[in-house]
């Protein structure tokens, strides 16, 4: 068919021979943007014109990652018929080709999606790839700028006010992220990513119950979500459950429900998953509630996650892993991961490679199915979606002090079930399973069948195709791992993790040896050598300076609340109160700190203790649910 100018969803002018072709890349374009679970749609462009430059660079993209040599293919199908492209196509073409290169600069990168973008400003899928990059670079300030760049000309598009409520929320500006997401939510009540913005507000302002009804209410249009979305949304869910004071049977039934069940799924991203359930299983250890079943849920994913494959994903999938990996005992392959990626570190020093750029920070896609965890929002898709919502949600019962039934109930059914489905993208579930699993051990709360859900959990992170997906499923399956007696398996994962920063640059590794740290932190922690843990994390410790993982400000806070418990379990009460002080001034409504309070006074025989502990039991008997 003769070539001939066309338009994509954008109404920009693309050089193409099929509409089918055309059709193929706006259909890509809808996924991106709804965290769709058919990204690879984006393959069937090329089939319908092999000379596409806007198809061939977007496949090249979508590649770049699971499979080099097909996307170096396209890669160079599109640079051979760059002559013959429309500006909007060699826009394109030169932010994303050099976005996969193996000599890439993360702020060139935005620099050049910035330039791309004052060109062509309705192009909201390259403002996706923006906002990826401007997460793992920790600067939402910029991202900011640039969607207010955008934003006179997208005022009553999809998807555009979810976008503009993340870099609020990551700014601290919580009334403009709930306007942000309010206005996303009434253009497409579907828009997952403003349920997620929105419930990450009313948990902030310790309204779990709110949170969890509107969560649950929105939570139909999440299955056709990619794993990590589906089993973050749910992670949000259990988590407000967790620490809105629910029973723990609410965190277990999204955990077996929601997250845990999504890998069983033909499509799932099993790293994706785990990446969710060490998030919630980490809190659960951080809290000492990681026992019983959540005890064996850990040991189920910690199994999982001594697989290799899983390893070196994203930073934060990482350190989960080595936590969970120590904390099952999996202690030599907890070693081989930490020294993993402390040789990408080293090794980076002397020489930057494709795939040691990839494993930087920008959240790399999954191996075998390119996993959301690439730089665009595909990575996006994965890291909050249908699981994550529920994730807020049982954290809203959580914190608001609901019943830990409610936590239980959300994990089981909005969590753990996920795996069940066909295209369930299991990492996606795992990440959020864990984050609320931690929640729980944070609260000395994983015990009976959340201690169980953990062994499950653990038992499949044992797997090495489970790891090195993303540093914060990694991260929280080395916390994983390790609580449920799989020390080995999450030794080796830390291992990993170490090589895999060593063969990062001299800049990326002084960067992502935070990572590191974290990891071999959550190990000790999980092992029960809380002064080695505590060492490692310092005496004036901030998970903010850790987002590098690709965590949330809500995710990475679990980490605070396990540095506070590391402070009193190594009897430190005048720090750990002084710390604890400090976060009630910022959120007075959830009983879990109001607890922490009580002990630090106690255990200095400070009479303030019973002051502290009646606030704690009247937030808890008034309970928000």
């Amino acid at each position: 068919m003769e070539k001939k100018l066309r338009c994509v969803r954008w109404g920009y002018e693309v050089n193409a021979s099929s509409d089918h072709c055309i059709d193929a890349i706006d259909s890509y374009f809808h996924q991106v943007l709804s965290y769709g679970r058919n990204r690879k749609v984006i393959l069937e462009a090329p089939l319908h014109d092999k000379d596409c430059v806007l198809g061939n660079i977007l496949a090249a993209h979508y590649l770049s990652s699971s499979d080099h040599h097909r996307a170096k293919s396209y890669l160079e199908a599109a640079t051979s018929n760059l002559e013959q492209s429309t500006p909007y196509e060699k826009a394109v073409f030169e932010a994303v080709s050099y976005l996969i290169s193996v000599d890439r600069d993360d702020d060139l990168a935005f620099e050049m999606h910035t330039k791309l973008l004052k060109r062509f400003p309705k192009d909201l899928v390259s403002l996706k790839r923006a906002q990826i990059l401007s997460f793992y670079m920790g600067q939402p300030g910029p991202f900011l700028d640039l969607v207010h760049q955008v934003l006179p000309l997208n005022q009553e598009e999809s998807y555009i006010h979810g976008i503009l409520a993340f870099p609020l929320l990551e700014l601290g500006r919580m009334g403009e992220t709930a306007a942000a997401s309010r206005k996303g939510y009434e253009i497409n009540k579907e828009d997952a990513w403003a349920h997620h913005c929105l419930c990450h507000v009313l948990h902030h302002e310790c309204r779990f119950k709110e949170a969890v009804e509107f969560m649950k209410g929105v939570s139909e249009s999440w299955p056709s979500c990619s794993s990590f979305m589906y089993t973050h949304n749910w992670w949000h869910v259990a988590l407000c459950y967790l620490e809105g004071g629910s029973p723990m049977s609410k965190v277990e039934e999204i955990y077996d429900t929601h997250i845990w069940k999504e890998l069983e799924k033909e499509d799932a991203v099993p790293p994706e998953v785990y990446l969710n359930a060490l998030g919630l299983l980490l809190r659960l250890d951080v809290r000492d509630a990681l026992d019983g079943s959540f005890a064996d849920r850990l040991k189920l994913l910690a199994a999982r996650l001594t697989e290799q494959a899983n390893w070196y994903l994203e930073w934060h999938l990482d350190i989960l892993i080595v936590w969970a990996l120590a904390k099952v005992g999996e202690t030599s392959r907890d070693h081989e991961l930490l020294e993993g990626l402390k040789f990408r570190i080293k090794d980076e020093q002397e020489e930057t490679t494709s795939d040691a750029e990839r494993d930087s920070g920008l959240f790399p896609r999954l191996s075998h199915i390119i996993m959301l965890v690439s730089y665009d929002l595909e990575h996006v898709c994965k890291l909050f979606r249908y699981t994550h919502n529920w994730w807020h949600v049982a954290l809203c019962y959580l914190e608001g002090g609901s019943p830990m039934s409610k936590v239980e109930e959300i994990y089981d059914a909005h969590i753990w079930k996920e795996l069940e489905k066909e295209d369930a993208v299991p990492p996606e579930v795992y990440l959020n399973a864990l984050g609320l699993l931690l929640r729980l051990d944070v609260r000395d709360a994983l015990d009976g069948s959340f201690k169980d859900s953990l062994k499950l959990l653990a038992g499949r992170l044992t797997d090495q195709a489970n790891w090195y997906l993303e540093w914060h499923l990694d991260i929280l399956i080395v916390w994983a791992l390790a609580k449920a007696g799989e020390t080995s398996r999450a030794h080796e994962l830390l291992e990993g993790l170490k090589f895999r920063v060593s063969k990062m640059n001299k800049k990326k590794q002084q960067v992502m040896q935070k990572g590191v740290q974290l990891g071999e932190a959550v190990y000790e922690y999980a092992k029960g050598n809380y002064k080695q843990a505590l060492e490692l994390l310092g005496s004036d410790f901030d998970a903010i300076g850790y987002k590098i993982i690709g965590a949330s400000d809500e995710q990475i806070d679990v980490f605070n609340e396990m540095w506070c418990q590391l402070l009193l379990k190594t009897c430190q009460p005048s720090t750990a109160k002084e710390v604890i002080r400090e976060r009630i001034k910022v959120r007075d409504g959830v009983p879990f700190t109001w607890r922490l309070l009580e002990k630090s006074y106690a255990m200095e025989g400070n009479a303030e203790a019973e002051r502290a502990g009646e606030r704690a039991k009247k937030l808890e008997e008034s309970s928000y649910f």
